[in-house]
């Protein structure tokens, strides 16, 4: 678990302007990853390097992706993307 003590300089800067629910979730020991809007990029997370999400967590994320994941594959500029995606992977190798 992160101490508060040990937080990096950003870290202190995303706890400190945190609402005190999110505050009082990391100090409790609650795995925590804050996120930039505007580009979706990390900025910072609390207490990952044992987190390890239920079952229950797993499949409520998966209920929530899937209709979006099926609306991405249905559609053909997404058909497309993925092509894309493969052709690009097999350039790598």
């Amino acid at each position: 678990m992160t101490k508060e003590k040990d937080f990096t300089p950003i870290q202190k800067q995303c706890f400190d302007t945190s609402f005190p629910e999110i505050q009082e979730r990391i100090r409790a020991g609650y795995g925590t990853v804050i996120i930039g809007i505007p580009d979706g990029e990390e900025i910072c997370s609390f207490n990952m390097e044992n987190f390890k999400p239920t079952k229950c967590e797993l499949e409520r994320l998966a209920r929530t992706l899937l209709p979006e994941i099926q609306r991405f594959f249905s559609a053909e500029e997404g058909q497309r993307e993925y092509e894309d995606y493969l052709k690009s992977k097999k350039c790598d190798k």
